[in-house]
């Protein structure tokens, strides 16, 4: 059930105007820019959002070339 919810939002994200996702990306201060955050941060953005929307993007294409295979 969770999946199910999980792909509706990223649907969601993916069809909404480009200019829209500036409100998902927070900024970062300096202590969040360390360790492990270091890599989900771009430009002095919190990128993770985006970053768990490209996963789900690309497990749902190595779904689809599975299944075609």
């Amino acid at each position: 059930m969770y999946a199910h919810y999980f792909s509706h939002t990223v649907n969601l994200l993916i069809n909404m105007p480009r200019d829209c996702y500036e409100e998902l990306l927070a900024p970062m201060s300096e202590v969040d820019v360390t360790g492990d955050n270091k890599e989900v941060e771009y430009d002095g953005k919190n990128m993770e959002a985006i970053v768990i929307l490209l996963n789900f993007l690309h497990d749902r294409m190595d779904r689809v070339q599975i299944v075609e295979s």
